[in-house]
């Protein structure tokens, strides 16, 4: 709650302006490139574990397997995409905070283009 008050005290979600800037804005700080391109991947409908969903993203866009686990990671971290582990397998999706991080950035990358 703190948090949220120091921003709207700050002016920045105050009732006058849009909150849903705000969250855009912050997004697209917080997710890369790389990021983006694993949330798309959780987002399809072709399902695979998160070891060969990001081997195929390694070789389809030459980004260092490692780096794209970090970034795995980290999207589970924010609670935007869910995997299992070698012990408990589970394929790799989006969850529904993800699937709206994904519209958010539609919305601004499409008033960008414009």
């Amino acid at each position: 709650m703190a948090t949220r008050n120091k921003y709207m005290q700050a002016g920045a979600c105050d009732g006058s302006r849009s909150c849903v800037g705000l969250f855009r804005a912050l997004l697209l700080k917080e997710l890369n490139k790389n990021k983006i391109i694993i949330l798309r991947r959780a987002s399809g409908t072709y399902k695979s574990s998160v070891t060969s969903a990001l081997r195929e993203l390694s070789n389809t866009y030459g980004i260092p397997l490692s780096t794209l686990k970090q970034s795995a990671c980290s999207l589970k971290n924010l609670g935007l995409i869910e995997y299992g582990t070698a012990e408990e397998p589970k394929e790799l999706t989006i969850t529904k905070t993800g699937i709206n991080a994904l519209k958010l950035m539609a919305t601004e990358l499409d008033e960008t283009d414009s």
